[in-house]
C-alpha cells in the first residue's frame, strides 16, 4: 500500500472528478509540509487543470494521459511541463 493511512474523504468518496473543485478540499497547506495522501493541484495560468496525490520522497501519483494511464512522477520534474503547482490540500 502506498498511504500508510488513507484520507477518510478519498474512502467516502467524497472526491469531486474536477480539478477546479478540488483546488477548494481540506485545508491549504504549504509545498514544503506535504505529507504523503496530500493532493497537489496544478495548473496553467492560475486554472486548475491537473490533480495529483502526493506519496513522499518527493514523488506523486496522477493520471498523466489515456495512453500512459496512471504514474509516479517526481513533484519538480513535472513542472518542467509548463504547469504551476496552485495548491497543495490536506484532506
Amino acid at each position: 500500500m502506498l498511504l500508510s493511512e488513507p484520507c477518510s474523504d478519498l474512502k467516502q468518496g467524497h472526491i469531486s472528478k474536477s480539478s477546479s473543485s478540488q483546488a477548494y478540499l481540506g485545508t491549504s497547506i504549504s509545498l514544503n509540509d506535504m505529507k504523503p495522501g496530500d493532493i497537489i493541484i496544478w495548473g496553467n495560468g492560475g486554472v486548475p487543470n491537473h490533480t495529483a496525490i502526493y506519496v513522499g520522497n518527493g514523488n506523486m501519483i496522477h493520471a498523466a494521459n489515456p495512453r500512459k494511464g496512471v504514474i509516479l512522477s517526481n513533484v519538480l520534474t513535472w513542472q518542467t511541463y509548463g504547469q504551476s503547482i496552485l495548491s497543495v490540500r490536506t484532506l
